[in-house]
């Protein structure tokens, strides 16, 4: 069969996922082919939609809230492309990344003979606009968006309110066809979808995979490499959080308050948005965002304990990483976030009550110390959160008869 993929990159976590599931499907037999609208890496069968002035034209429109709107020539080439390849199965990502025009894309998706689904990587689709809205408690998507909290301030931004009109003209396009099947990677986002204007549709639940050949424990001389390169080699307990972009929703300030309050331990994130100037303390160490994968499995086996403090997140990747290389996790637990996390592999805290981060690093460390803890987060991220397991149900669910 022919599978179409369609996705803002081929990088990051959304990007991982649809090359796993791309290389998947090649591997069973499938003629695979990945749309996207950013491609930074030399992969067969992964082909670019747009052009960076498009993507910036296309920003601009969403900053006057038309995101979706722009990029016409780019997805009337898609839209050809599409006809000329003629797939039998199209699975969609994130597509609200000023690269794709809904109208043109999905007056093709509703006429065609092709099965779509649909991986929910965040709210957008279901939205007037924004990504995620837990932080606010809206529940406007169930009924009408409209006169909204997030839009001005978080991605999407944008700085005119359109909310109420765009979710009637998502409401319009993504519901024409009552066969398209949505994929969730947890069951927090399942259950929001069933409650919003797509809730009639079927809705999966399939948990975002990682490649667990790569994220494995380092041995002690690889993990001593690193904390030299880093200047991690202070013989203090390291405490390590990771974003690919802290923003708000990723609180990082969390740590440096941490580390402030807790001199005996060394604080370490990484990820893109911190400048290393702001770490304004001894104990915390800033770490740009990296593609070194290396370096990233080596900073995560140095780690006594990973803590995601996400206000909101749908099934972040960085856990099961985490788990994977053997460090117990302290994970938020609002959204999506806790669903990984087990008694035996990390503790679930209110992301806010620094108190209770705190009485949960100590528990660790002395777990850590007197079990087996780091086999017991291998064997889970092996067994639940392998990219083998995700593509399995994947392929099950995309080549069924």
């Amino acid at each position: 069969m022919k599978l179409v993929q369609i996705n803002v990159s081929d990088y990051g976590s959304t990007g991982n996922i649809a090359m796993s599931i791309q290389q998947a499907s090649l591997a069973a037999g499938h003629d695979a082919l990945l749309f996207c609208g950013r491609k930074t890496k030399d992969y067969e069968n992964c082909e670019k939609t747009g052009s960076p002035l498009d993507t910036y034209t296309h920003a601009a429109m969403a900053r006057l809230g038309k995101n979706g709107h722009g990029s016409k020539q780019a997805t009337k080439k898609l839209v050809g492309r599409l006809k000329e390849i003629n797939p039998d199965v199209i699975l969609l990502h994130n597509i609200h990344g000023y690269y794709i025009n809904l109208d043109i894309l999905f007056d093709y998706l509703n006429n065609c003979s092709a099965k779509i689904f649909w991986t929910l990587h965040d709210c957008w689709p279901f939205t007037g606009g924004c990504a995620y809205f837990s932080k606010t408690d809206c529940k406007k998507y169930q009924s009408q968006c409209k006169n909204c909290k997030t839009c001005k301030n978080e991605y999407p931004k944008t700085l005119i309110d359109t909310s109420n009109k765009e979710y009637n003209h998502k409401k319009a396009l993504f519901c024409h066809r009552n066969d398209i099947t949505f994929i969730s990677p947890s069951k927090w986002l399942a259950e929001l979808a069933r409650g919003s204007f797509i809730g009639n549709n079927p809705i999966h639940i399939i948990n975002n995979g990682i490649d667990t050949r790569k994220f494995i424990p380092t041995d002690a001389i690889e993990t001593e490499n690193v904390k030299n390169k880093y200047g991690l080699n202070n013989g203090k307990k390291i405490i390590l959080g990771v974003a690919s972009i802290w923003d708000g929703r990723k609180q990082w300030n969390l740590f440096l308050e941490l580390a402030k309050k807790l001199p005996q331990y060394e604080f370490v994130t990484v990820g893109a948005g911190i400048d290393s100037s702001s770490a304004l303390c001894d104990n915390l160490t800033v770490i740009p965002r990296t593609e070194n994968l290396e370096d990233m499995v080596g900073i995560y086996s140095a780690a006594d304990i990973f803590i995601n403090a996400s206000l909101e997140d749908n099934f972040p990747l960085v856990v099961p990483e985490a788990l994977a290389c053997g460090t117990p996790v302290i994970s938020s637990s609002l959204c999506g976030s806790p669903e990984a996390v087990s008694n035996e592999v990390g503790i679930i805290v209110n992301p806010q009550n620094h108190e209770e981060i705190i009485d949960a690093i100590g528990i660790l460390i002395d777990k850590k110390s007197t079990t087996d803890i780091g086999l017991d987060c291998r064997k889970k991220a092996v067994a639940l959160y392998d990219c083998s397991v995700m593509t399995d149900k994947y392929l099950k669910l995309l080549f069924a008869d």
